[in-house]
């Protein structure tokens, strides 16, 4: 059964975004960092084994930033957890799905990452995370 790696939300003010969501989390991000191959900027809370992950474009070119004009502000992706995305891919391909092999990049603390590919998701991106998890701090 997957499991949630991160819930990723769009804003169009970081700044702003952290502040609020501060204020109703009651801590503060565990990272603030910039993901320049994507970009974006990003703030990242920790939430009982979850990432909950602010996003906010600064270039107009990017894949989020596309999805924020589009759609506004607020959720954009979920992101399961993986062991190993060519095994995921493999479970995928036997219920008729697979990975977008295209997509494959490296995320926030090197996270490997791929979106799937040709699937319904009713306007929100689906990916799957693989990350070393020895190594992630929730």
């Amino acid at each position: 059964m997957p499991t949630i790696h991160h819930l990723g939300f769009l804003v169009r003010d970081l700044g702003a975004a952290v502040e609020r969501y501060t204020r109703l989390l009651g801590q503060e991000p565990v990272a603030t960092e910039a993901l320049n191959r994507r970009g974006v900027l990003t703030a990242r809370f920790s939430l009982g084994g979850v990432w909950l992950v602010l996003i906010e474009p600064v270039t107009e070119d990017s894949v989020p930033a596309r999805h924020l004009k589009e759609n506004g502000e607020g959720f954009f992706m979920l992101s399961l957890n993986s062991a190993s995305l060519e095994h995921t891919d493999e479970e995928l391909n036997d219920r008729g799905m697979s990975l977008n092999w295209s997509t494959l990049r490296r995320g926030l603390s090197d996270w490997r990452v791929a979106d799937l590919n040709d699937w319904e998701s009713f306007g929100a991106v689906i990916q799957f995370a693989e990350s070393d998890s020895d190594n992630e701090e929730y």
